[in-house]
């Protein structure tokens, strides 16, 4: 119960993310002075809060359990990669391209946290993550195989003799 109950929420996540992604798009697209960070900033803000509140709902704080120099690290790291430049990055494409390029970005983001973890923490990687990984980096490029041929023509123009 408990399981599928999980299941139906994060797709009610997932679905709520898309709709707010095209709705963004469709805002910044009306809204040209709107800048990408804004709408990341807003948007920071209001789940911030929220998740404040969930967390102080429902988690329960061990402060003895807790590295100080690792946890603010990794706090920092998450604040202005992952969320201030990931997400302005994202809104910025969302601006700048169609809702399907930008959202490879979530799939993309994994990889990149598999390759952070195993260079700068020594993390073991498995075959299967290897294995994931290539395969989500494969789908990423048969999603936007259109895209990335038209990239290539416009820098790469082939010459005819």
């Amino acid at each position: 119960m408990i399981w599928g109950v999980s299941c139906l929420l994060i797709l009610i996540g997932e679905v709520g993310y898309s709709a707010g992604t095209l709705y963004s798009r469709k805002t910044m697209l009306r809204v040209k002075e709107i800048s990408p960070i804004t709408v990341n900033a807003i948007q920071m803000m209001y789940v911030g809060a929220g998740m404040l509140l969930i967390s102080l709902m429902f988690e329960h704080f061990h402060p003895e359990s807790i590295n100080l120099v690792s946890s603010a690290s990794s706090m920092l790291y998450l604040i202005v990669i992952g969320s201030m430049i990931g997400h302005s990055l994202y809104y910025w494409l969302l601006a700048k391209t169609n809702a399907v390029f930008p959202a490879t970005w979530l799939y993309i983001s994994p990889v990149i946290a598999l390759i952070i973890g195993a260079l700068w923490y020594n993390e073991s990687v498995s075959l299967s993550s290897i294995l994931g990984a290539l395969l989500t980096l494969s789908g990423i490029i048969m999603a936007n195989l259109d895209d990335l041929k038209a990239l290539a023509v416009s820098r790469f123009p082939i010459r005819q003799r």
